[in-house]
């Protein structure tokens, strides 16, 4: 979830670091077709880096797995998953 843009040095310096981690990225799945767009421009990325995933698991028991060295990050809000 992208925060409002500000013109202050914090803020610039934050969307910096973010550009600076992201272009290093394959790919970004985001949960909803709306956030494709805005997070191409946040992070000065192509558009078809970033893909939408709709949020569903049937992953019951989360583990670690050996493998090829790739890393997989999920993140986002629990407001958007709990009853309010």
């Amino acid at each position: 979830m992208l925060d409002e843009s500000r013109d202050d040095l914090v803020w610039k310096i934050k969307n910096l670091i973010q550009r600076l981690c992201f272009s290093s990225v394959d790919i970004i799945f985001v949960s909803s077709k709306k956030e494709v767009v805005p997070y191409a421009q946040r992070l000065g990325l192509p558009k078809d880096r970033i893909r939408f995933l709709p949020f569903h698991t049937n992953i019951t028991k989360p583990r670690m797995v050996s493998g090829s060295g790739s890393y997989i990050l999920s993140a986002g809000g629990l407001e958007e998953i709990l009853p309010h």
